[in-house]
């Protein structure tokens, strides 16, 4: 249904086109364009046509073909729309680019497998679940072709995915780009939670879920009681499987208290909000964060935050018990991950102990 668009000036109407959906504009109402005139002749105005630019025509027998007319309406519009929005992007991005031409015949097993390899060891150094999720994309709609014999054989079967992928090493986030962070975001919606965060090592939605009432002053220091996801959304099963217990309880001073509940507006029900007094979002908050910070030179992402607090409190010298329990790690070995990048307490613990065998050693 076309709609007004006023900040525009013109009709607005919406396509759904291989799962994504796309706005298109024209200066006359769909519905007027071609009503004929008293004189039974198409009025000057309306020879406007609105015209749908949707994408070239398919190519018999490729690969889009196939999508937009049967892998499509059979197994992706029964499911969820963040199911459907999740398959119409990979598609969309990585899948189309690269096959979406090719004959559904001429995919072979070694293309695939150039795919896998491209995916894992390229620029980005992606996850080895992103690409098998990717992946995966491809493989349902070569499996449902190979079902209803548009090709011989599968070419997915068999194709090796990554075990293991080269990560890029972890950066020093240290507490000097934390203050640069808190000027970069001050006065911003944002203030707070990348100021709470950076502090507290708190997940992006552990942040967002905190509510006055979850704060207690007490006479050394404020009781704060995290809950693993209160904002409703479909990982709320998935975090309560990761760590035992719906809550964690931390202790802070007094002061990160003080100013954590100077963010509330004394009205909602969440302590982080929005101008229009919704919580904020995690997702919104984690697009925003690296906006602003690519906007100012810097490459940093909103759950690094997380690490720079785990990496102070390793450089602080404090155990590595203590930090996991704060934290929400199940286990130590987790926050093991971050010695790597705080090796100045290493030199110093191995400095002290030469420095016991005499002068020569140390």
């Amino acid at each position: 249904m076309a709609q007004w668009d006023p900040a525009k000036g013109r009709w607005k109407a919406s396509i759904l086109v291989g799962g994504r959906r796309r706005y298109l504009y024209a200066d006359k109402h769909p519905g007027e364009i071609g009503k004929k005139g008293e004189a039974g002749e198409l009025e000057a105005e309306s020879k406007k046509r609105f015209i749908l630019e949707g994408p070239p025509p398919l190519r018999p027998g490729s690969l889009n073909e196939f999508v937009d007319k049967v892998w499509w309406p059979k197994q992706v519009a029964e499911h969820s729309f963040e199911t459907r929005r999740n398959y119409g992007r990979i598609y969309k991005q990585i899948i189309e680019p690269r096959f979406g031409n090719h004959l559904l015949g001429q995919i072979t097993y070694e293309d695939l497998q150039v795919f896998v390899y491209d995916q894992s060891r390229g620029d980005k150094q992606i996850g080895p679940k992103t690409v098998k999720n990717r992946f995966a994309v491809l493989q349902s709609i070569l499996s449902l072709a190979f079902k209803l014999r548009r090709i011989k054989e599968n070419p997915a079967a068999g194709v090796e995915l990554p075990k293991t992928v080269r990560r890029k090493a972890r950066r020093d986030l240290t507490v000097d780009l934390g203050k640069k962070l808190d000027e970069i975001f001050a006065g911003t919606p944002y203030e707070g939670p990348v100021w709470t965060a950076q502090r507290l090592g708190l997940r992006p939605n552990e942040t967002c879920g905190l509510r006055p009432k979850d704060i207690q002053v007490e006479n050394k220091w404020a009781i704060v009681t995290i809950a693993i996801n209160r904002q409703k959304n479909e990982t709320k099963e998935k975090l309560k499987n990761k760590i035992e217990g719906e809550h964690r309880q931390i202790a802070i001073p007094k002061a990160w208290a003080q100013r954590i509940l100077g963010y509330w507006n004394g009205k909602a029900e969440y302590i982080f909000c929005a101008a229009g007094g919704k919580p904020v979002n995690p997702h919104t908050l984690s697009n925003r964060f690296g906006r602003i910070c690519r906007s100012h030179g810097l490459t940093i992402q909103n759950r690094e935050l997380r690490n720079m607090a785990v990496s102070n409190m390793i450089r602080a010298g404090v155990p590595l018990p203590v930090i996991a329990d704060q934290v929400g790690h199940t286990m130590t070995e987790v926050t093991m991950i971050y010695k790597d990048i705080t090796m100045d307490q290493s030199f110093d613990a191995s400095s002290a102990l030469a420095s016991m065998y005499g002068p020569d050693e140390s």
